[in-house]
């Protein structure tokens, strides 16, 4: 059974359209990435600079081995200099 992993995230002001390009290309790229089903990317439309990550994966696992190559490779800390507040996250299944 997939896994879905929804991110919640606030870009700075300054940097909300900078940040809707990267999530494009996340959108694009990620499901390229073993385990990855799928991306979906939400703008908040009452809220200025909020996005919504939506990521369907066919394991936790694949996810967290993925999130610490992320990290690893520094890309993780270039999308936080984006953010206004740290990005909320969760895992769930659908119902």
């Amino acid at each position: 059974m997939d896994i879905h992993v929804i991110i919640r995230f606030q870009a700075r002001p300054e940097r909300t359209d900078d940040f809707a390009q990267l999530l494009d290309q996340v959108k694009l790229n990620l499901p390229k990435v073993d385990g990855c089903r799928a991306a979906r990317v939400f703008r908040h439309e009452d809220e200025p600079g909020g996005f919504t990550l939506f990521e369907t994966w066919a394991s936790r696992a694949q996810h967290e081995a993925h999130l610490k190559e992320v990290v690893v490779s520094g890309r993780w800390a270039e999308v936080l200099t984006h953010l206004a507040t740290e990005p909320v996250s969760h895992y769930g299944r659908e119902v």
